[in-house]
């Protein structure tokens, strides 16, 4: 995208999210970063990323005005905490489903892993919670994870 106007284009403003989160003691990576297009803003969603065992997740919402660079409120999230290698283990581990199922719903799994990674796309969070309630319910911490999220939306 050109810088018509001096208008701030989408990496300026990924650099900006990420100063303001370092301000405001959060740290996320930039992967975790995504920005996206509004009329007049920039919508920040940055999912922030523990670097100390134990702390918390949280997903940051915050619009970052084209022209001036200025820093809209923000509403944060706490993500509950799912490890997708603990969640793959639990799969692994149930004897009640068979191979073709335990591939499909590490097939699942990985789509909520690279969902969640991107803007949240409600259409595909609705659909894999669906799916999840509809063919594994007992991922209920999977389950909550989505809800969580698309409350935050």
């Amino acid at each position: 995208m050109e810088n018509k106007r001096g208008l701030i284009t989408q990496e300026q403003a990924r650099e900006l999210a990420d100063k303001y989160l370092l301000y405001t003691g959060k740290i996320a990576l930039r992967d975790n970063i995504s920005v996206s297009r509004s009329v007049r803003e920039w919508q920040i969603l940055a999912k922030t990323t523990p670097i100390i065992s134990g702390m918390e997740t949280v997903i940051t919402s915050f619009p970052i005005d084209m022209e001036t660079g200025e820093v809209g409120a923000g509403i944060d999230r706490t993500v509950p905490t799912v490890s997708i290698t603990s969640v793959l283990k639990e799969i692994n581990e149930r004897k009640d489903i068979d191979e073709q199922k335990r591939e499909q719903v590490r097939t699942k799994v990985g789509e909520l892993e690279d969902a969640s990674k991107k803007a949240v796309d409600k259409n595909k969070m609705n659909n894999l919670k669906k799916w999840f309630e509809n063919n594994a319910p007992y991922l209920k911490s999977i389950i909550d994870l989505i809800n969580t999220i698309l409350s935050k939306f």
